[in-house]
């Protein structure tokens, strides 16, 4: 799966909104069809009823799916824009926390749904966690959360009107 996401972003020009964007989408869309898998596909309500994940992590995940790329998008806008500075690069560096944070969360989602069996060595899901986790944990993420630190801490703006015009 990640072979195919880098596949694209290589072929869409360099566009890291593509790939952060197609990356929450990817992530969370494939826990739910793993999710899915484990039951006879007439009965998906079913299964949900009996793991205890009905509405509440199905409506969480599309809001992660919905969400972070509409962030990313924003600040993929921002930064091409004319005239861009050092706060549309700190705003995407704080999309890319974004899109991490909203992995993890549907990762952490999924495994609260299926339980134990989520941990399984060969489990989709397990494996689904163990690659997107290596993936989402390449970046110096440390050290770009700090640029966005700085770039907010030296603003003279505040912080909650830094990236609302």
């Amino acid at each position: 799966m990640f072979a195919t996401i880098a596949a694209g972003a290589a072929e869409a020009d360099a566009s890291h909104r593509d790939l952060s964007a197609d990356m929450v989408l990817l992530a969370t869309s494939g826990i739910l069809r793993r999710l899915y898998a484990e039951a006879d596909p007439a009965d998906h309500v079913g299964l949900l009823r009996r793991i205890g994940a009905a509405s509440l992590p199905v409506g969480r995940l599309a809001g992660l799916a919905h969400g972070a790329p509409l962030f990313v998008t924003d600040a993929a806008c921002r930064v091409e824009a004319p005239g861009a500075g050092e706060e549309e690069a700190a705003l995407s560096l704080a999309a890319r926390e974004t899109v991490e944070t909203a992995c993890l969360e549907a990762m952490a989602l999924a495994d609260r749904a299926l339980g134990a069996r989520s941990f399984v060595t060969g489990n989709p899901i397990d494996l689904l966690r163990r690659d997107l986790g290596f993936f989402l944990r390449q970046a110096d993420l440390d050290g770009k959360l700090r640029r966005v630190g700085r770039t907010l801490c030296e603003s003279r703006k505040p912080i909650g009107a830094i990236w609302s015009d």
